[in-house]
Parts: structure tokens; C-alpha cells; sequence
């Protein structure tokens, strides 16, 4: 209902199809975020705020660190599919300036292709 409020309905279906395949569905009353079962136990892997998401982009903390681990793809990768990063701070724990973005389409995709190995990027040690 939050994402449709602000224009990011189709972004949100998205997302949630893609990273639901990915990892755990996590909720809060403002952000809805994914886990991987890592080493060390449960650790997020992207969080998305509908409230601060609109029409032209999803608001996402991509922990990299976390999908690289998981997933078996270069840091760099994750970051590169996102693309320019937001230039704000979104909060929660794992924000930063470096991994806030808003994400359109092509971002999800790019972002969904790189984690899965398709789309050309290099991952895991083969081309995509």
C-alpha cells in the first residue's frame, strides 16, 4: 500500500518476486528487508523503504558485502549493477553513502541478473 501511495507499485511487485526467490522476507512497520543464512547466522542482503521510494525509484540498502559472500559475485559487481547511488542515507544499520540507491527497472534487473549470474556480468568466476 506504501509503494503504491508513492508511485513504486510495479518496482515494489519487482522486487519482492525477485529477491523472495533469493532469501527470507523480513517486516517491519516501514521497511521490508531479505536474509541469507551466512556463517556467522541470518544477515540482510537489501532493504527497501516504500515510504521513501517514488515512481522512478525503489529506495534500497544493497549490503554488498553480504551478496558477494552469499552469492559468490565480486563486491564491485553488486555495487556497478546499482548504478549512481542515492546520495543520501536511508538509515538502519547498514546504510551508508556508498550502498543507498533508487533503483528503477533496469536497476532491479540489472541488480537481480548480476546476483543470479546472468546478464553478461561476471560472476562467480564465469560469464553470464
Amino acid at each position: 500500500a506504501i509503494a503504491e501511495e508513492h508511485g513504486a507499485a510495479d518496482l515494489w511487485d519487482v522486487a519482492v518476486d525477485g529477491f523472495g526467490g533469493l532469501g527470507k522476507k523480513n517486516r517491519s512497520r516501514t521497511t521490508l528487508w531479505f536474509t541469507v543464512e551466512l556463517e556467522e547466522g541470518h544477515r540482510a542482503i537489501i532493504s527497501i523503504e516504500p515510504g521513501r521510494s517514488h515512481g522512478d525509484g525503489l529506495a534500497v540498502t544493497v549490503i554488498s558485502q553480504h551478496i558477494a559472500r552469499a552469492f559468490g559475485i565480486e563486491e564491485h559487481l553488486v555495487l556497478e549493477a546499482c548504478g549512481q547511488p542515492a546520495g543520501t542515507i536511508f538509515g538502519g544499520t547498514y546504510s551508508t553513502e556508498r550502498n543507498c540507491f533508487f533503483l528503477d527497472r533496469g536497476g532491479l534487473d540489472r541488480l537481480l541478473s548480476a546476483i543470479s549470474g546472468r546478464g553478461g556480468l561476471e560472476v562467480g568466476g564465469r560469464e553470464g
